[in-house]
């Protein structure tokens, strides 16, 4: 069945307010504890790369609300070449594996997030897109620049991005055009963030709080303060003064080491400028107690891993006490009242619990039966390349930072979105053998 062009048009419309139904359901887009540094440029900030906030920043200038629209038209613009690159679908069952996908995953939710988070899983599926099929047209010129904003905006993206082209590169046995399009893509990227960061932060670094967030991970695990401990007798380092206060930070969730106000109202990583690093001290000791607690940093990195791949999903919380002044002063206070009204600030966004539910069931559900398709030779590279793609994300973020299931939502839809495509062009695929056969022998009656 053939989808005239309006109704195709109004299908995607639908498609697009679905992409972000939680926000227009919310009364406002969804907000979380970094919205604010990424909006209206945080003191915080100043210690990130500039291209962090970059594209919610000019957005946002216009309306909070474009931001989500112009992740909402990414989003069906990249799963739409993903999905016609790899897969032979007819117009009803691409829109129908869209819709399914949307309904069953938490893409949505993070699509509705007032952070650019959504353009580093957006950067993962345009390349599983390119590999499909690649050339200079401008589609695929549109895809590389996807993955370029993604690299940009997020620094984590770098490792991801990589493992994925050297996964595409083993799994092919071959340097294809594609791989030298996304190097270049990626080594720009590479260029661009390490330049300026040396410029504005005088670091050669992809990112100058790295290292702090980094240290925020082993003082979780316990293993910093042991080191600390042990060192700071004969080496004195600005930490060594916060030992203290990391002591009882060994298992608190919510990153206190980073957040967390001990002393006029700043956190450990603020009072020791853990945020730009300027003498190094952080990235010296991340490398040295790393080197002491191997086995320890693999164990923590290993375990985040496999809770990232549980997909249990994120809970958004209220923000009632003080809501997130610095955004709503000023430039952003005609937001305010909206802000307050939105049912996140009034406790009330339900459907939160349930959909953590069904999505991570989605997910390992998928996980399994991908799994299996692969082993059975079924659409073989494209489920490879995506089951290697969330496990990286996991990993990356896992080691780097944590469990923090906000980085893992970014990619986990893919799966039922290759699962749900690969059932839609095998039943596809018979119902034209079917056809075939009536249409054969519609003929042999005739004839005789």
């Amino acid at each position: 069945m053939s989808i005239t062009l309006p109704k195709r048009a109004a299908a995607l419309l639908g498609i697009g307010l679905m992409t972000m139904w939680p926000a227009l359901y919310n009364g406002f887009p969804l907000y979380f504890s970094d919205s604010a540094m990424y909006i209206n440029g945080y003191p915080v900030a100043a210690a990130y790369p500039l291209w962090y906030a970059l594209m919610a920043r000019a957005l946002g200038r216009f309306s909070l609300w474009l931001p989500l629209i112009v992740s909402s038209i990414l989003t069906i613009f990249v799963v739409w070449c993903l999905l016609t690159r790899w897969f032979h679908l007819r117009v009803t069952s691409t829109l129908m594996v869209m819709t399914t996908t949307l309904v069953l995953t938490r893409l949505p939710w993070v699509n509705s997030l007032l952070m650019p988070d959504i353009y580093s899983g957006l950067s993962c599926a345009a390349v599983l897109a390119l590999v499909g099929h690649f050339d200079f047209k401008p589609m695929s010129i549109c895809l590389l620049a996807v993955i370029f904003a993604g690299l940009l905006f997020q620094t984590a993206s770098l490792g991801v991005i990589s493992l994925m082209l050297a996964l595409s590169i083993i799994m092919s046995f071959a340097w294809k055009s594609v791989h030298s399009a996304i190097s270049i893509v990626l080594a720009s990227a590479i260029v661009i963030c390490f330049s300026s960061n040396l410029i504005r932060f005088n670091k050669l670094s992809p990112n100058p709080a790295g290292g702090a967030i980094f240290f925020s991970k082993l003082v979780y695990s316990g293993v910093a303060q042991q080191y600390l401990a042990q060192n700071c007798k004969h080496t004195h380092f600005a930490m060594c003064d916060y030992l203290p206060d990391l002591i009882p930070m060994q298992g608190e969730s919510g990153q206190p080491f980073l957040w967390k106000a001990i002393r006029n109202g700043a956190s450990v990583s603020a009072l020791t400028r853990g945020w730009n690093d300027p003498s190094g001290e952080y990235e010296r000791l991340v490398v040295d107690i790393t080197l002491q607690h191997p086995l320890e940093v693999v164990r923590t990195a290993l375990v985040d891993t496999f809770v990232l791949l549980l997909a249990r999903g994120e809970t958004l919380i209220s923000y009632t006490s003080a809501p997130a002044e610095f955004p709503f002063d000023g430039l952003y206070a005609s937001y305010r009242e909206k802000f307050e009204k939105a049912k996140q600030q009034q406790s009330a966004l339900l459907p939160q619990h349930a959909v953590n539910v069904v999505a991570q069931l989605t997910t390992l559900g998928s996980a399994l039966l991908l799994t299996i398709f692969a082993v059975a030779g079924i659409q073989r590279d494209i489920i490879l390349l995506t089951l290697g793609t969330w496990i990286a994300n996991a990993t990356v973020h896992a080691t780097l930072v944590g469990a923090y299931p906000r980085y893992q939502d970014k990619v986990n839809w893919l799966l039922p979105l290759i699962l749900l495509s690969t059932i839609a062009e095998r039943q596809t695929a018979r119902r034209g053998i079917r056809m075939k056969a009536r249409d054969s022998h519609s003929r042999a009656t005739s004839v005789s």
